[in-house]
């Protein structure tokens, strides 16, 4: 039969196995906590990420359209110069009927002015897309910046996740008895 000391004794070891095992159980609530803060942060970090993934997308596209409309205007551009060279050869080959020449060389002249106003308005608008385009780039080498750092972000979010599940983890198997504890406690 069991005597009063050692009963008190089996008592009090229940009463503080009881106390760590409250003590423990508190913090695992907070760890919980935690860890639905970081599963909700993570949460937003993957939805700003496919975001800015949207917006990388729509600036290729955007730059892909410049880039297509500058090459149609310098393929114009290559036009109009082989026009003005083509009526430099006219000119230049005939010698024959001065008075018709002098005439066709007038009418030249002013083909000449509109193909030269006109070449200089298609470098202008390539001097404007090539400022649109540097823009677009620099854009899009912002967008690639803010990518990698929500990226990095990520990951360092990963990182704590990782870090907070292997703690719950160890107080898990705190909370997990060996089984020859469990004997004695019976």
């Amino acid at each position: 039969m069991l005597t009063e000391h050692e009963m008190k004794e089996y008592f009090q070891n229940v009463i503080d196995t009881v106390a760590q095992l409250s003590t423990q159980a508190s913090r695992v609530d907070g760890l919980e906590q935690r860890i639905n803060e970081l599963t909700q942060r993570l949460s937003q970090v993957e939805s700003q990420n496919y975001d800015l993934k949207q917006e990388v997308s729509r600036s290729q596209s955007e730059l892909s359209a410049v880039q297509d409309m500058l090459n149609r205007t310098q393929g114009s551009l290559e036009a109009e110069r082989n026009v003005t060279q083509g009526l430099r050869d006219v000119i230049t080959q005939g010698n024959t009927k001065v008075q018709e020449l002098e005439n066709e060389v007038s009418s030249e002249r002013d083909t000449h002015r509109i193909t030269k106003s006109e070449r200089d308005d298609a470098r202008q608008k390539i001097d404007e897309q090539a400022t649109e385009i540097d823009h677009f780039r620099s854009h899009v080498e912002s967008v690639s910046r803010e990518r990698d750092e929500w990226r990095d972000r990520a990951n360092k979010a990963e990182a704590e996740l990782h870090e907070v599940k292997q703690r719950f983890d160890r107080i898990n198997s705190l909370l997990n008895p060996h089984p020859s504890l469990s004997v004695v406690a019976s």
